[in-house]
């Protein structure tokens, strides 16, 4: 669950006919697939929209978060935890 009035990031999923619907994932969440999909897409994450829209300390949150994320490290944690939560 994302906590009211944190961080979070939205992906587009096309849901057909035209129409699409936001898909919301914690910042840890973000997926190295999707953040090089960002970059594939857009260039950089500062042109995700609403970046500009962050304060200084937010996007500082964001880069730190989405830079994580294009280095496989959130993916990495997450088979961590998923290990630790089996026992392994």
């Amino acid at each position: 669950k994302i906590e009211k009035g944190q961080l979070r990031f939205g992906s587009l999923v096309d849901i057909g006919g035209g129409h699409g619907s936001y898909s919301w994932r914690d910042l840890k969440c973000i997926t190295q697939k999707q953040a090089n999909n960002v970059i594939a897409k857009i260039g950089e994450y500062t042109a995700v929209g609403g970046y500009d829209d962050l304060s200084a300390e937010n996007q500082a949150v964001f880069a730190k978060e989405f830079e994580a994320a294009v280095d496989g490290d959130h993916d990495a944690a997450k088979k961590l935890a998923k290990a630790k939560a089996k026992g392994k």
